[in-house]
């Protein structure tokens, strides 16, 4: 979650999208899910990520359960939003090689996005265990 956050975050100020209201306003907004990673370590609820696996094998795989769908599904939702703000910020560049930065970035989260939907959300046997993570090493 922290990365996502950061990650937006980087975004916002690489897009020059940060302008758009005060950091007083948009900073506390962006960061307010660090309340929910700090509850969710202190009670030791498994919020973000699935708590049951079984072994098959050599792997240790994740029950894909209502928690293990959440997460992915606000990753894909996080996506998304990376390719909103990458869209406007490629409306708004001012200069050829601004939107072909950001043409490069445009098709790198949509090829995360893909990536992440199709390994995430489809379980394939024969891979080990969360595939979808394996697309940023690759």
């Amino acid at each position: 979650m922290l990365i996502a956050i950061v990650g937006i975050h980087f975004f916002l100020v690489l897009c020059q999208l940060d302008t758009f209201m005060r950091k007083s306003v948009y900073l506390p907004i962006l960061y307010s899910p660090i309340i929910a990673i700090v509850m969710n370590m202190f009670n030791g609820a498994t919020l973000f990520s699935t708590s049951t696996y079984y072994e098959k094998g050599m792997w240790i795989y994740p029950v894909y359960n209502e928690n293990y769908y959440i997460t992915l599904t606000v990753s894909v939702t996080l996506i998304l939003f990376y390719l909103v703000i990458l869209t406007v910020a490629r409306r708004k560049a001012p200069t050829t090689e601004h939107r072909q930065l950001y043409n490069m970035l445009l098709m790198s989260a949509f090829i995360s996005f893909l990536w992440h939907v199709l390994f995430g959300y489809f379980a394939f046997p024969s891979f080990p265990p969360y595939p979808y993570i394996y697309g940023g090493v690759i």
